[in-house]
């Protein structure tokens, strides 16, 4: 099988290219304006549909994959950290300072897996869930402590 990102011919025992390591699913739409054919490893304009070389059609896996490429570009249900950061982050406005600090620790989390897997979705909920995790898990933590001062003295 022919990588659909570097061209480059693989065993079909393979489940990742051995040159750019892209998982080696059926041909899908590349991102750089042009895509090889899983098949016979021809370079294809990417608004092609078929392989101009071989016929052979060129976004199976997008089709196999149903609605699933629209929802999992919204909503990374696949990056898990990221996602429960990013609504732990949104839920940390409430006064709750463990739900800010959770929202970091798990939106760190979600950017390092993306980082391992670029192709892997979430990097703005992972963003979302440190940034705004982290202000207010900041905020009720000050805002805690001062309380407890002032209840001590």
């Amino acid at each position: 099988m022919y990588c659909s990102k570097c061209g480059a011919n693989n065993s079909d025992k393979n489940n990742n290219c051995s040159n750019c390591g892209k998982p080696l699913i059926e041909s899908v739409k590349a991102l750089g304006g042009f895509m090889y054919c899983s098949k016979c490893g021809a370079n294809n304009s990417d608004k092609n549909n078929n392989c101009s070389n071989c016929g052979k059609l060129l976004i199976e896996s997008v089709k196999a994959q149903g609605s699933d490429v629209g929802v999992s570009s919204i909503i990374p249900y696949k990056n898990v950290p990221a996602l429960a950061g990013y609504y732990l982050g949104v839920f940390s406005i409430i006064p709750c300072f463990p739900l800010g600090i959770a929202a970091l620790v798990l939106g760190l989390k979600g950017l390092k897996k993306v980082k391992e897997n670029p192709e892997l979705k979430g990097k703005a909920h992972a963003l979302v869930g440190i940034i705004v995790g982290g202000f207010f898990g900041l905020i009720w933590t000050i805002s805690t402590i001062i309380w407890l001062i002032m209840l001590l003295k």
